[in-house]
């Protein structure tokens, strides 16, 4: 759903298995761009990484230049416990910081929620149309259930019955600061 290991090794690169020497690896952790992957078979279009950053998904299209989004995902909490796997529940709190940098939140983050990751065709792929589904990590359609493509049974969808991701709130800053701007730069 991710499309990357837990080590950060993203799928597209090592589908098979996790490489945790590629997963720590900066220079190369971040650098594919799904050209190698004509359908869905190594990293699903729906995957969370595809859908918030399709790369050359798009290159027929203008790219992902303007919608570039410097983020980073903050976990916190604990690994599930051994009680909790054998529960099917979770006891213990966690979750996930979002921080995302971009030039115009319109172009960036409010235009990946809303044109990538909430909308079932994307990518769109000219040959043949695809309906990949929603963003399983952060795709939202008013509470209903969502839909995302099952890349282990073709022609099959995975119901996805429950959100992922509960917004508990957020913020928008603007970084530096307008004071900041004002005594440091524009002196």
């Amino acid at each position: 759903m991710f499309g990357r290991w837990k080590s950060g090794a993203p799928i597209d690169m090592t589908p098979l298995k996790d490489d945790p020497v590629l997963g720590n690896d900066p220079s190369r952790n971040n650098d594919f761009d799904y050209s190698t992957d004509s359908g869905q078979d190594r990293c699903p279009f729906a995957s969370h990484v595809r859908k918030s950053n399709p790369r050359s998904d798009l290159k027929y299209l203008g790219g992902t230049t303007l919608r570039r989004i410097w983020r980073q995902g903050i976990a916190f909490g604990p690994e599930v416990t051994e009680e909790e796997r054998r529960q099917g529940r979770t006891l213990h709190r966690r979750g996930l910081l979002f921080a995302g940098y971009q030039s115009c939140i319109d172009n960036g983050f409010s235009f990946v929620q809303q044109a990538w990751c909430n909308t079932p065709s994307f990518p769109p792929k000219l040959l043949p149309p695809t309906i990949s589904g929603f963003d399983p990590i952060i795709g939202q359609d008013g509470g209903k259930s969502r839909d995302m493509y099952d890349p282990r049974a073709l022609g099959k969808d995975l119901k996805l019955p429950f959100n992922f991701v509960v917004p508990k709130g957020g913020e928008y800053f603007f970084v530096p600061s307008i004071t900041t701007l004002r005594q440091v730069f524009a002196v």
